[in-house]
């Protein structure tokens, strides 16, 4: 589920030339988890469009992409907080855009809804730490907890 999600999006970076988009460079966890500020285990309570006047779009047709104004966007509720870099606040629930540079339809993120998954981010604002890796499947967990404790005693 959340592996091909992984997959689609890196076959997307990899081999869909983007008009005044920026090349992703691929990253792995290794390099990932230390950038990241928060690292929060969440279920996906919903996956929707939004406009570029914020209005939600629901269309499973909607489209992302550099010349566009929409987004794509996950619903998520926290179930654990594996990693805070400072003391803050974090939301029980809250929103986390993909990047819109892709071009993505709305339907192919439909199927990650009422699912579990691990999203890296950084700064108080929540953002992606990294465009195309800030959302893993359920199944690293125990390579990204090992790593959060690397990353503690360095």
């Amino acid at each position: 589920m959340m592996t091909r999600l992984i997959f689609v999006l890196s076959i997307y970076m990899l081999f869909i030339p983007v008009i005044s988009a920026t090349q992703i460079k691929p990253k792995t966890l290794k390099e990932l988890v230390p950038a990241s500020d928060l690292i929060v285990e969440v279920f996906v309570a919903d996956v929707y469009g939004k406009d570029k006047y914020g209005a939600i779009i629901r269309d499973p047709d909607m489209e992302t992409g550099p010349q566009l104004g929409n987004k794509i966007v996950i619903n998520v509720c926290v179930k654990e907080v594996l990693f805070s870099a400072k003391p803050m606040e974090v939301p029980h629930c809250f929103e986390v855009s993909l990047w819109k540079r892709w071009h993505l339809s709305l339907s192919t993120m439909l199927e990650y809804k009422s699912k579990d998954a691990l999203l890296l981010l950084k700064g108080e604002s929540l953002e992606f730490v990294h465009p195309g890796h800030f959302i893993w499947p359920q199944e690293k967990k125990d390579e990204i907890v090992e790593l959060i404790k690397k990353r503690d005693t360095e």
